[in-house]
């Protein structure tokens, strides 16, 4: 397909209303769409576990959901054609999923950032603070005996025979 078909703008028709796309119908579309699409019932998205009432409305990718990643890929592409098309959609995401779409951007491919625990808290703050206590945990030796958990892990590179872990944890 060339560029230029790829650019033009897009133009709804709903069947059994007759009028021109000036912009409203092609909003309906969205307006219809996106909110079944990011409902937590659908699975693909859930509510964030954030701290603060302000965050109640968020939704964040669902850690639970085993759909396939053409099926997110079909929502980014239907998020993307709405931003093409000037329709702005009533979809809050944590400031986190924000910075990632930046970071992914060519023009910082160079200034990616590492997610932190002050991100994970914005998206989930019990799990943040729980992973905050165990870091802070002393004697930090005594992780593994205490809480039954080791810093390591099955390198997935390595042949299966080797056995080889890696530390998660340097």
């Amino acid at each position: 397909v060339p560029d230029a078909e790829l650019k033009k703008e897009l133009k709804v028709v709903f069947e059994g209303e007759a009028g021109v796309d000036e912009g409203g119908p092609r909003k309906e579309f969205f307006q219809l769409l996106v909110p079944q699409l990011f409902d937590p019932i659908v699975g693909m998205f859930a509510r964030t576990a954030g701290g603060s009432a302000a965050v109640a409305d968020e939704i964040f990718f669902n850690a639970a959901c085993d759909w396939y990643d053409t099926e997110f890929e079909l929502a980014g592409l239907l998020v993307g054609l709405a931003v093409y098309n000037s329709v702005v959609l009533e979809v809050r995401l944590p400031r986190l999923a924000y910075a990632k779409l930046l970071d992914a951007a060519p023009a910082n491919a160079e200034a990616e950032r590492p997610a932190t625990l002050a991100d994970l808290a914005e998206v989930d703050a019990e799990l943040a603070a729980g992973l905050r206590l165990l870091l802070d945990f002393e004697p930090a030796a005594d992780v593994e005996d205490t809480f039954c958990r080791c810093f390591v892990d099955e390198d997935p590179l390595a042949p299966a025979a080797d056995n080889a872990v890696v530390e998660l944890v340097p």
